[in-house]
């Protein structure tokens, strides 16, 4: 489903924090089938639980994850129960090019890329794929909270959901043949991945793309964007 505001800018260049916490709630409380932002988080994720938000902050300021919406989501994870909340993408330094601030350790809200505590030794495999997984995945996050940005991508066509886990594997570089496929459906499908994703909010408030995306043979459950 898709959640939208065309007042979301106003006349700045930036977004409106306040409309873009609604919009979100007006997004969660659709996609479940409530009345209650708060009660649709509770069909997300469990107090107790160390949930990660896996931004998209490659292609640095401006192309990636909003601070603005994770500010958001945090606000409303927090609100019901969740105290331990990690962002997080392949590099510091990817993080901090996207205006996130690193945080690697205390309580709350940490943030910090995989190169903090690297990948997994051995290798998982699906179908044509076989990568080390972060470590930030497999060993600290119980949920994750997938938070990609839509915008093209020479070889793929575009880049949304299932490819913005490229950033949780040590060798996305393998995976960019035949225009992804299968590998950007099968990096998705790795255990570890496909059972932590819960929830996809693709941030559309800024687009760039310019064709369609390939047909893939995997699908990230649960999705919805804010545009």
């Amino acid at each position: 489903m898709v959640s939208r505001d065309l007042e979301l800018r106003g006349t700045a260049s930036g977004v409106d924090s306040a409309r873009l916490l609604k919009m979100l709630d007006r997004a969660i409380q659709s996609l479940y089938g409530l009345d209650s932002p708060l009660e649709a988080w509770k069909k997300v994720v469990r107090p107790g639980e160390v949930v990660g938000l896996k931004a998209s902050c490659l292609a640095g300021r401006g192309i990636s994850t909003r601070v603005a919406l994770v500010e958001a989501i945090c606000e409303r994870l927090q609100q019901v129960g969740v105290r331990d909340i990690v962002i997080w993408d392949r590099l510091n330094s990817d993080l901090e090019s996207a205006r996130f601030q690193i945080r690697e350790r205390g309580q709350g809200i940490r943030c910090f890329g995989n190169d903090v505590l690297g990948y997994e030794e051995d290798l998982a495999v699906y179908g044509s794929v076989g990568s080390r997984l972060s470590r930030t995945l497999t060993q600290i996050c119980d949920a994750v909270i997938n938070l990609p940005v839509l915008k093209d991508h020479s070889i793929t066509g575009v880049t949304i959901a299932l490819k913005s886990m490229f950033g949780a594997i040590h060798n996305p570089n393998k995976y960019h043949l035949s225009v992804g496929d299968p590998y950007v459906a099968d990096v998705y499908a790795l255990p570890p991945i496909r059972q932590k994703v819960r929830l996809t909010i693709c941030d559309a408030t800024t687009a760039f793309t310019r064709v369609a995306p390939p047909t893939c043979r995997s699908g990230p459950g649960r999705i919805m964007g804010l545009s």
